[in-house]
């Protein structure tokens, strides 16, 4: 059933008890506490809500799901609530953007909230668009207690690494986040000496993390849009990655100077050996 969205932010729609039979016995399934028990943010224009059945070993089983349009409906502030459970008040996310760029610098941001706030993003920065992103961008900014960017540029990249370019990144997020914190969530890096936790994808998971991913895209994509007004390169398309377009570029004018030249592509060898 399509359940529309009224002027007050509310699911409105018919629901009808889904009678199922489950080794011989009938069940009822009432569909409208589930619906009412789906957090009020992931409604828009519409919630898509269906039910299938498919036999299994001589059972009937029934299988609910319910999605919004584009939005990932589960909690990201699972891992926030836990922290919370254990004392910390002030959870810092962080999250690095450019780290598999060939071109440009890594970008790291910190994100601090208010304890407890309600979640309004739902997906990390790679799964939304750009208009999106640019609206949450400002929508975190409003509504963040602190943000902190730290930037670290090819040519330090080539000097140290880039696993080490973005610890340094992260480092400096930090720093610029001028305010107290109890603990951080990273997207799966160690961040020793401070006290954290290392979460793989814990951008699809921590709301917090999931907000310094958007700063730190949205940040780096106006870099590398500057970028492109000032090499020969199409930067704001590809943002350094190595694209089809940007071997082609890179072929036509060899490298600039934001290139990163510690990366080891094929492409250097015919760049060097003319193969």
């Amino acid at each position: 059933r399509l359940v529309n969205q009224n002027p007050e932010g509310r699911a409105q729609g018919i629901f009808l008890p889904v009678k199922c039979v489950l080794k011989r016995k009938q069940k009822e399934v009432d569909l409208k506490h589930i619906l009412s028990s789906v957090p009020s943010g992931i409604y828009q224009s519409k919630l898509l809500c269906g039910l299938w059945w498919f036999p299994n070993q001589m059972k009937r089983h029934a299988r609910l799901w319910i999605r919004k349009d584009g939005t990932e409906s589960k909690n990201m502030l699972e891992i926030e609530k836990k922290l919370y459970e254990k004392g910390y008040k002030y959870i810092v996310g962080i999250d690095e953007v450019g780290r598999g760029s060939l071109a440009g610098p890594v970008v790291s941001a910190s994100v601090l909230f208010p304890p407890y706030i309600e979640p309004f993003i739902f997906k990390d920065s790679k799964k939304l668009s750009k208009k999106k992103r640019e609206e949450l961008f400002f929508e975190i900014k409003k509504r963040a207690l602190a943000i902190g960017i730290g930037v670290v540029e090819n040519t330090i990249i080539d000097k140290i690494n880039i696993y080490n370019a973005t610890k340094l990144a992260m480092k400096r997020a930090l720093e610029d986040l001028k305010t107290d914190f109890d603990f951080i969530i990273t997207d799966y890096v160690k961040f020793e000496p401070y006290a954290h936790i290392s979460v793989p994808k814990a951008d699809e998971k921590s709301f917090t993390v999931a907000a310094a991913s958007i700063i730190a895209k949205v940040y780096r994509d106006k870099i590398m849009e500057e970028y492109s007004q000032v090499y020969p390169y199409s930067f704001e398309k590809h943002k350094g990655y190595l694209t089809k377009l940007h071997k082609e570029e890179i072929l036509k004018y060899g490298f600039s100077p934001i290139h990163r030249k510690s990366f080891k592509i094929k492409i250097q060898r015919k760049l060097k050996f003319g193969e």
